[in-house]
């Protein structure tokens, strides 16, 4: 008589601060500004049965495991991700908030850890927008009267 194959049993879900993800993870990629758990807006890198995703986001109705900014990830222990994920977060920052963003990316990264970045690129939109301002603010240039002076 052939062996009856047992049922495996479901997977747990995450309890809040583990993360998600598949199977046993030995490594944890911090999805910051993650937005709603869609599987296709984490980077391709991430998705092997290695990794486990801890999602953050300053937007609690997106259910994320972490809720807090980009620029005060104090929730996170220093040194406690293999690596960072960041899509197209830092591009709606104020500009002295970019740096307080960048610090705490590397604060929670362990030494050889990675940071993933997907931006677009700020310094293109920025001349582009500049030289469209300046042309709708610069006057008009006049030509200079050739005709002769009458004294």
């Amino acid at each position: 008589m052939a062996e009856e194959a047992l049922p495996r049993p479901l997977p747990t879900p995450p309890q809040a601060g583990e993360g998600r993800g598949g199977g046993p993870a030995g490594r944890t990629v911090l999805n910051v500004g993650c937005g709603y758990p869609l599987r296709q807006k984490l980077h391709r890198h991430f998705h092997g049965p290695d990794w486990r995703e801890i999602r953050l986001d300053l937007d609690p109705a997106v259910g994320p495991d972490i809720v807090c900014s980009i620029t005060d990830m104090s929730p996170v222990t220093t040194a406690s991700v293999d690596a960072v994920w960041s899509s197209h977060n830092l591009e709606h920052l104020q500009r002295h908030e970019m740096p307080l963003a960048l610090a705490e990316f590397i604060r929670v990264l362990k030494p050889q850890g990675l940071l993933l970045l997907t931006l677009p690129d700020l310094c293109a939109k920025w001349r582009s927008s500049s030289s469209k301002i300046a042309s709708k603010t610069r006057p008009t240039p006049r030509r200079a009267d050739r005709s002769p002076r009458s004294t």
